[in-house]
This record gives C-alpha cells, sequence and structure tokens, in this order.
C-alpha cells in the first residue's frame, strides 16, 4: 500500500457539505447510490452527518490516537516495526474520510452566493432526512426555502 491516500473530498467539496444540512445529506444519499455512487465519499460524508458526541463518529483525535500509538510503538521496538506501520496506514485512512483541518476561505458574500446556488439547484426528487424523517425534494421557492414530502410512515 505505497499509493498516498487523497482525501475523500476536496475541501470546497467539503465546505458545501458542512455548510447545508440539505446539501450534505443529497451528496452521501448519491455518493453511495449503486449506480452513481462512489462509497469512499459516502462513507466520508455519512461520518460528517454523525452527531459530534456520536461514538461512532471518526474524529481527528482518533488519527491523533492512533499516531501516537505509533509513535509510542517505534521508540520502543524500531521504526520498521509491523504493528506501527499498520497503525500508521489505519490512521492514513481514517484521516482521508474526515473533512481538512482548516476549511479554505471565503468571503459571506461567496458562501450566501454559493448557498443560494446549493438552494435552488437541489434537485427535485432528492431523498433527505430531516430530524430522523425521510422525505422528497418537491420543490424550491424563491426564499430559499426548500419544500419536501415527507414520507407517510404508516405507509410501508
Amino acid at each position: 500500500m505505497s499509493d498516498e491516500l487523497k482525501p475523500a473530498l476536496t475541501p470546497e467539496e467539503w465546505r458545501a457539505a458542512l455548510d447545508n444540512v440539505f446539501v450534505l445529506q443529497a451528496m452521501a444519499l448519491e455518493a453511495v447510490s449503486p449506480e452513481r455512487g462512489n462509497a469512499v465519499r459516502g462513507i466520508a460524508l455519512l461520518n460528517a452527518a454523525l452527531p459530534d458526541d456520536s461514538s461512532y463518529k471518526i474524529t481527528r483525535k482518533d488519527v491523533y490516537v492512533m499516531e501516537c500509538a505509533a509513535s509510542a510503538i517505534r521508540a520502543e521496538y524500531g521504526s520498521d516495526d509491523e504493528d506501527a506501520l499498520e497503525l500508521d496506514r489505519l490512521a492514513a485512512k481514517l484521516n482521508a474520510l474526515l473533512p481538512p483541518e482548516k476549511p479554505a476561505e471565503e468571503t459571506e458574500v461567496e458562501r450566501r452566493e454559493r448557498l443560494t446556488r446549493e438552494v435552488f439547484s437541489t434537485p427535485i426528487g432528492t431523498r433527505v432526512v430531516i430530524d430522523g424523517k425521510w422525505g422528497t425534494v418537491t420543490g424550491n421557492l424563491p426564499n430559499g426555502v426548500v419544500v419536501v414530502q415527507f414520507d407517510d410512515p404508516l405507509k410501508g
């Protein structure tokens, strides 16, 4: 495994996903769809969608702990120790699923314009999850509101 792992998303894609819950959910669902998907992107986005206090969420602290453990093993057993190398590889895998540590700079005007474009371009038919309820985007209003038709929980 000599190839360097690249981040699952670009800084710009992360910024777009993390700024708008609808975009995050739409990107995650698209990424894991069999016909258009990229599973690595989907895993990264789904991880980002987890609440910050979730025990399942992969964090920078997890990566740091693995790197520290690898350093401790290296100090004790040498730089070629297989366990240390494996921990380095695992830390790199997890790190590739996380957003950049420092997001790319963006002015407030650029942010508003981007969010407006994203909201107005939310495709009709996009499946979203809001507060644990599934629904389908049925329209976009001029004021930036996305219209969602929620699934009827009584229909299966």
